[in-house]
């Protein structure tokens, strides 16, 4: 799946007819998030702790682009050695309807990104929100969730939610938004059938190779529990590090009482993230956490498929 990239006179991938900047360049998910949103950003990589989670940022991404590149490279020895092709091409989208996890690692590199792409940042979170108004409630949703931490991804419950259909909200015709730094998950998954097997539409279930992600190649995390690996659905977690940046963590995620201190010794942080709601919108944002030890994991090229 290619890159996408969207400019400000370019017919709108919406297929109004209308220039992107007249269309969903327009279009603002809501203003006063959008303020919270730009305020956050602001904020982000200001101060001491600033400096080190956008350096944090930087060497997570280094890493992440080199796995993609090791996944690549397995998934072409993978291709001689079964004797058949990965039919993955771009605008093919049939696995972007799985329920994905990430990381708060990959996470800070998604968000950081979207930041460098304000366009698409608002198609983002005018998107997630439709996604969360359609995966709010929804039984296979909630059970694919508690199973959040679990590498496998033909576990019966995330199965059910994946013949719902729903896009994630990181597409946009068809292409995926965040394509350079996409989710870990994502990239290390590629299938040997037909597009139209791995439709959600299908009944019989398509064949894919899962390789594990190495996690004890992932740099210690810039705040917190270094040696642990943090879960959380991938639209659920960088919405809500947009929305509350740090408080998300010391709010939510709990053990992150180094940030707290950082943020509340640092005067413009401290004076902006008092001003931040103190309710943050858990049950529309819920998501349940899961954690890892770093090692836990095992090494690139080993797999998991469907039978």
């Amino acid at each position: 799946m290619g890159q996408m990239k969207i400019g400000r006179n370019s017919p709108c991938p919406c297929g109004s007819g209308k220039r992107y900047k007249k269309c969903h360049g327009e279009r603002k998910f809501n203003d006063i998030l959008k303020q919270q949103v730009d305020g956050v950003k602001q904020l982000a990589y200001a101060g001491n702790i600033g400096r080190e989670r956008e350096q944090f940022c930087i060497d997570m991404e280094a890493v992440m682009l080199e796995l993609q590149k090791k996944a690549e490279r397995q998934f072409h020895q993978d291709a001689l050695d079964y004797r058949r092709h990965f039919q993955c091409a771009p605008r093919c989208s049939n696995c972007c309807g799985q329920f994905i996890g990430t990381t708060l690692h990959e996470g800070e590199v998604i968000v950081r990104y979207l930041y460098q792409h304000p366009e698409l940042l608002d198609i983002f979170m005018e998107q997630a929100y439709k996604w969360r108004e359609r995966t709010k409630g929804e039984n296979s949703f909630i059970a694919a969730d508690r199973l959040l931490s679990n590498a496998e991804c033909f576990l019966p419950e995330r199965e059910e939610y994946r013949r719902l259909g729903i896009p994630c909200p990181f597409l946009y015709d068809n292409l995926c938004i965040i394509y350079p730094v996409r989710p870990m998950t994502c990239v290390y998954i590629a299938s040997f059938e037909h597009p139209d097997q791995c439709s959600s539409k299908s009944k019989s279930p398509p064949t894919y190779r899962f390789l594990y992600i190495p996690y004890q190649h992932y740099p210690p995390y810039y705040a917190g529990d270094k040696n642990i690996i943090i879960f959380l659905n991938v639209p659920i977690l960088v919405v809500n590090l947009l929305l509350h940046g740090y408080m998300f963590m010391v709010r939510r995620l709990g053990g992150f009482e180094d940030v707290k201190q950082q943020v509340l010794a640092d005067p413009p942080l401290k004076n902006f993230f008092k001003a931040l709601p103190n309710e943050i919108d858990l049950a529309y944002w819920g998501s349940r956490p899961a954690v890892i030890k770093r090692e836990e994991r095992g090494r690139l090229g080993s797999a998991r498929r469907s039978s």
